[in-house]
């Protein structure tokens, strides 16, 4: 009787850890990285013309990081809830971009084109949380030009995700270009 009173409660217990312990952050703390995100695009484009980075790769080897936060560019497009391989992260620009589109936590929608937008910077969506990195989350973060960050429903953030340009995250190109 003993040993499966012990046995039920160590069930209970490691039962209780793998449940209510997820790994992941909810969609309102992984948004507060988006933020970051809108502060490593401002600084390219402050750089360069108001014009944003044409894909990762460049964005990687472009800003410097120590800017915006104590995490690498990459980092910072990865997400809160992705780590980057030790092989990824010692990879080429090109390599650590291609490794962040097919894994990273962050969507940019708007790679290349003009980063001030006036009249439309409050609606028009710069990036958004990979709705597939949180499944069964009704509402996820979307990032806007003029830096605000909102939950959005789901559907609606998975619509931007498939109507986003269909720029290359991936490749090099010179800035600005």
């Amino acid at each position: 009787m003993r040993k499966c009173w012990l046995v039920g409660l160590l069930f209970a217990f490691i039962a209780t850890c793998f449940l209510g312990c997820s790994p992941r952050k909810s969609p309102e703390a992984a948004g507060k990285n988006l933020k970051d995100v809108g502060q490593v695009m401002a600084i390219y484009a402050a750089q360069y013309s108001d014009r944003l980075p044409p894909n990762a790769a460049t964005l990687l080897t472009t800003v410097d990081h120590g800017m915006v936060s104590k995490h690498s560019v990459a980092e910072i497009l990865a997400g809160p809830d992705v780590t980057i391989p030790d092989a990824v992260r010692s990879a080429s620009p090109e390599e650590q971009a291609t490794w962040l589109s097919k894994n990273g936590g962050v969507k940019v929608l708007a790679w290349g084109g003009h980063f001030v937008m006036q009249t439309k910077a409050s609606v028009t969506p710069l990036a958004i949380l990979r709705p597939e990195l949180y499944p069964g989350e009704p509402k996820l973060a979307v990032l806007y030009f003029d830096g605000h960050v909102e939950l959005r429903d789901r559907a609606e953030v998975e619509a931007m995700a498939k109507s986003a340009a269909t720029v290359p995250e991936t490749g090099a190109s010179k800035p600005g270009g």
